[in-house]
This record gives structure tokens, sequence and C-alpha cells, in this order.
């Protein structure tokens, strides 16, 4: 019966200065300034398997408090000039800002105190019955209660970056450097909520600081160089790419809430050379083929024991065009060592944030997309249908055995394979052009996918299902200025298991309908 929707309002204003025609330099100064402001009410509280397959979009009662508010602005100076025809050089100088405090249930107290995690109570209903009596509504008694976390953090991101472009002939040569600080600043607090005749009640605030008070930052210096080189039908990109960053966080707790002392320190550090190579060959004007391999990098967090994720990432690719048909069809394989997870509420974790290594795993597979148009000829010229398929298959797997406290992995042996990665994706998209008007319909499938590390048939608590997703939308122009759209998302109302983390089963959006205009000056 509470509110479960959103508000949110975004603008954005953009001023561009340009050098004149007759100046001696091509050369122009742009400012961007952005504002976003989002209440969303919120949660992680999903369903158990019963209530969600009887009525997938319930809420329950104990979600009534849960609500995200956040603001956010972001500044961004950009100068771009050529000296020469040859040459181009782009400076960004940004910062942006982000607030957030999202309110939501984090736990369950009973009559003696004892916490309780909400994946608990809904994976096993019937083993807390008492407890999950509170969440639907049924008054809490003896001292029991509902804690409502106060998840509030501050962010900020700044830095300068800095590339050049030097072409000749067909080729080029690319070169840019970035210097970058962000950070982010935890202080959290729960509430205790009785819950009385199905209305939560606030018992007692928290004191603000006492659920998570620590303060982290990183700064990062990268590099790169990359080419484009052009010899008769190859087109060689190698590049390379360097990156060092330094995490620092400081832990003050609940026992210095003022912040008064240094806090307990921790530092990490990551450097990390990063090479890639890509290589084009052109067999004719309408056949081409293309390899690649480069090696791919996750940062870490401060924690001393953490290190990168590293993967060496291949492809190989076959892609033709005409006038009828283009298409492509790549092969793929990555290599993962010191795979990373991270401790969050929205994985079932503790929402400690900390980063955490697994081991190592591989993914391979077949990517296929192929896009024409069906009225190219014909009586019906003046109108155009492209269509555009695409299509993957992925085979992740671990291939090292290893023991994990995340839920997600648990005790992993090799072959066993990875969660929350459909191995069968498609989509497709079509749309009817005409000069007034466009009709858009797309169409996604996704396979059944596991949601914990395993091998063999996917048991019914650990899948979520098999899902085809349909939107449709219409398009109309007014005149050159104005354009009028209507669209509907999830057309047929399909209701199917999205998550299972970190609480409960949750469902996909429901069908909405969406009304745009645009008008331009």
């Amino acid at each position: 019966g509470g509110e479960t929707g959103f508000d949110k309002s975004d603008r954005l204003l953009k001023l561009k200065w340009t050098a004149n025609e007759d100046a001696k330099f091509k050369q122009s100064i742009q400012v961007k300034l952005a504002d976003v402001e989002e209440e969303s009410h919120e949660t992680y509280l999903g369903l158990t398997e019963e209530d969600f397959y009887a009525t997938p979009y319930r809420r329950y009662a104990a979600s009534a408090q849960d609500v995200m508010n956040t603001s956010q602005t972001q500044t961004v100076f950009t100068h771009t000039i050529k000296p020469t025809k040859n040459l181009e050089f782009i400076t960004d100088v940004y910062r942006t800002e982000f607030a957030r405090n999202w309110y939501k249930l984090d736990r369950v107290a009973d009559s003696t105190g004892t916490t309780i995690k909400l994946n608990s109570i809904l994976s096993s209903p019937e083993d807390y019955a008492t407890e999950f009596s509170y969440l639907t509504g049924g008054s809490t008694h003896d001292g029991a209660g509902l804690d409502v976390k106060a998840n509030n953090r501050t962010y900020f991101a700044q830095g300068i970056q800095h590339k050049g472009i030097y072409s000749f002939g067909e080729s080029k040569i690319e070169y840019g450097v970035r210097s970058h600080q962000d950070g982010v600043d935890r202080f959290q607090w729960r509430d205790r909520y009785s819950m009385i005749d199905g209305e939560m009640v606030l018992d007692a605030a928290g004191v603000h600081g006492n659920a998570g008070n620590r303060v982290e930052s990183a700064d990062a210096l990268a590099s790169y160089l990359r080419s484009t080189l052009r010899f008769g039908k190859f087109t060689f990109t190698p590049g390379l790419r360097h990156e060092k960053i330094t995490f620092d966080r400081f832990e003050y707790g609940s026992s210095d809430l003022e912040r008064e002392g240094e806090g307990d320190f921790r530092s990490n550090t990551v450097s990390v050379l990063l090479p890639g190579a890509g290589l084009n060959y052109t067999l004719n004007s309408n056949i081409s083929m293309f390899a690649g391999v480069h090696k791919g990098m996750i940062p870490p967090g401060s924690s001393v024991d953490t290190k990168e994720e590293t993967s060496i990432n291949t492809e190989f690719g076959l892609r033709m065009s005409s006038r009828f048909v283009s298409a492509q069809i790549v092969a793929f394989q990555n290599n993962y060592e010191d795979l990373l997870g991270a401790d969050l509420n929205a994985t079932g974790g503790t929402g400690s944030g900390d980063m955490f290594n697994g081991g190592s795993a591989v993914a391979r597979g077949l990517e296929v997309e192929i896009a024409f148009d069906l009225l190219t000829d014909g009586p019906f010229d003046h109108l155009s249908l492209p269509v555009h398929v695409a299509y993957t298959y992925t085979d992740a797997y671990f291939t090292n055995e290893f023991e994990s406290e995340f839920d997600a992995w648990g005790d992993v042996v090799v072959g066993d394979k990875l969660p929350y990665l459909a191995p069968h994706q498609l989509s497709i998209l079509a749309s009817l052009e005409a000069e007034k008007f466009g009709l858009d319909a797309s169409a996604r499938y996704t396979s059944e996918t596991r949601t914990v590390a395993g091998q063999g048939e996917i048991a019914l608590d650990e899948s979520l299902d098999a899902s085809v997703f349909v939107d449709a939308g219409l398009r109309y122009n007014v005149n050159d200025q104005l354009q009028f759209s209507a669209g509907v998302t999830n057309l047929l109302d399909g209701t199917y298991v999205v998550s299972r983390r970190p609480y409960g089963l949750r469902p996909p959006m429901p069908r909405a309908l969406r009304l745009g205009l645009r008008a331009s000056f």
C-alpha cells in the first residue's frame, strides 16, 4: 500500500565557444554542468519462492520505510585544439560529487536480541515463522524488532586527462595521460522499528556512524599509447597502457564517531602494464578478418592481501558487408587470474565493500551478428525495415579449486560454472521506417542462469528463469523541429526471477508506458 515508484530530475547545460574560421588555430572550449536528484522507494527485500509465484510484484510490509535519496553534480571543462591539419589535442578537467542515503531494511532481531539475516528468513520461512511474520506485517513482541540501516555515503571523483592524436595518411598515433582521484565517506547507522498491526513504528534512533564510519580514497595515474597502422590490406593496432593506483582507507569505527583520532589505516598499491594488439585483414571490398589479444585488469581495494584481477582476452572474427546484408562472427576466450569478488549487500554479503580474490577462470564462446533490410527492393521501397539479430554463447567455468565465503561461489571445484552468466543470449531488433514515422520492436531472450557456482542440472532454488523481454515503440515526426514518441517496456508483462540476491526472489520491471516529446530550435 505504500509508495514503490521513483521521482528523478536531471538537468544538463552545455556551453561551447568555437574559434572563428579564420583563426590561426582551430580550437574550442566546452563547459558541461549537470545536476541530478532522485528519490526511489526501492528495497533489497524480495519474496519467498511461494509468494513470488503467487504475487511477484508484492512488497512486504517491512519494506515500507525503504527509500533512497541521491543528489549529484558534475562539471567538465573540455579544450580541443588543432595546431596543424594532422595534429589534435584534447584536454578535460572534471569533478563530480555524489551523495546518497539508501535507508532500507537490514536485518531482524528476535526476542532474545539475536539478529537474523534476511536471506536466511526468506530462504527458510518455515524455520523462521515468527521472524517471517514480522516481514509480512505481524506485530513484533518481547523486544523483537526490525533494523533499518541508513547506508549514508558521499563520493567524489576529479581529475585531468589529456590526449593527442597525430594522423598521417591512413594511419594515426594516439597517446593519453590521466591523473585521477576519487573517494567515499561512509557514515552509517541503524534505526530499530517495531511492527504494530502492519505499520512500522520507530522505537530507537541509531547513533550516526555506529554502523559504518570510514573514509576511503584512491589516487590513479594512467597513460597509454596506441596506434593504427595501415599497410595495404592489413591494419595493425598495437597499444600499451599503464595503470598505477594507490588505495587508502581510514577506519574510525563506532569508538571514534567524531574522527578525532588517526583511525585504523591501511593502504594498497597496484602497478600494472597492459599491452594489447589487433590485426585486421581485408580480403576484398565485402569481407575482412580480424584478431586481437589484450590484457585486462580490475583493480583491488585497500586490503594489502588483495591482488588485482588480470585477464588475457583473445578473439578471432570474420566480418562481411554488402548492399543487402552485413554480418560478423567472433570467437573469443578470456582467461582470468585472481578473480575478484566484493562483499556487498547487493550480493547477499555484509556490506563491508571489501574486495577478495577467488581463483582462476575461463570464459569462452561465440558471438554472431547479422543486419539486413527486408524492404530494400520491391513495391515498398519507400519504406525500410532494418532487422538486427545478435546471439552470444558463453561457456564460463573455474579452472582451479578453492574455498570461498562468498555465497555465489562457495566451495569451488574445477569445472564449476560461473554464476550469473547466461550461456545463451539472443536479441532481435526491427524498425519500420517511413518519412514521418517509425515503429520499433525488440525482443531479448536469456537462457536459464545459475546463481551459485556448480555443474550439471541447475537446482530450482539456485537458478534464474529463462526469459523473453519485449519492448515496442512509436516515433512520429510532426515536422523537422518536433518529434513525438511513445513506447511500452515489457510489452508482454512477463514475470520471471531476475535475481535471488540479496534477499529473496525479485521480478523484472513491470509493463510500463513512456511518452516523449523532443523539440529542436
